[in-house]
């Protein structure tokens, strides 16, 4: 195999190339080697060019970030009491009771957990949750028991937030919360 220097050719631009009676020397495969290489320079060139644009871009978009930075952890302290006072942990669960034939029922239940205190929220028998929840979702009645309690969170649970946040003072007061008073808000 030849062993080809292009070492003079990168640096003579392709007018002075052509026109020079080295032209008439180079074989077709060092011209083709030599277009190549000057494609291969431009795109470098143009890569580097992309690159400082972008580094400006990343650069500006850095600023904007330490801006909205600034400005979130502002707004965090001026509603920060809000979630020290006011958040609720909601829980799902399930009991399990005997009905009058002594037949073993599973209810679902949501205990909404506030500033030290409890309140249970009946949300209905297994089979009753099942029909709303899946029909609502267009899901098969027979979804296992963490699916539904998936769709209970998906449901339910953000509706329940909201009610104690806006009913802060009083949630435990209320009697008569159901599953049907959140589905319907």
């Amino acid at each position: 195999m030849e062993k080809r220097i292009y070492e003079n050719l990168k640096f003579i631009s392709k007018d002075k190339f052509e026109k020079s009676n080295i032209n008439k020397k180079v074989s077709e495969k060092d011209w083709k080697d030599y277009n190549k290489l000057r494609n291969v320079v431009k795109k470098v060139e143009k890569n580097k060019l992309e690159i400082e644009y972008f580094k400006d871009e990343i650069r500006e978009l850095q600023k904007q970030n330490e801006k909205y930075s600034k400005i979130s952890t502002e707004l965090y302290n001026r509603v920060n009491y809000i979630f020290d006072d006011y958040q609720p942990n909601i829980y799902i669960g399930t009991q399990i009771k005997k009905n009058s034939k002594g037949e073993l029922l599973k209810f679902w239940m949501i205990n909404v957990k506030y500033k030290k205190n409890n309140k249970p929220i009946y949300l209905g028998s297994d089979k009753k949750v099942r029909e709303i929840l899946c029909k609502r979702n267009n899901k098969r009645l027979n979804i296992s028991e963490e699916k539904l309690k998936g769709l209970i969170k998906f449901e339910l649970v953000e509706e329940i937030w909201d009610w104690v946040i806006e009913e802060r003072e009083n949630i435990f007061n209320i009697n008569g919360v159901n599953m049907d008073f959140f589905l319907n808000r």
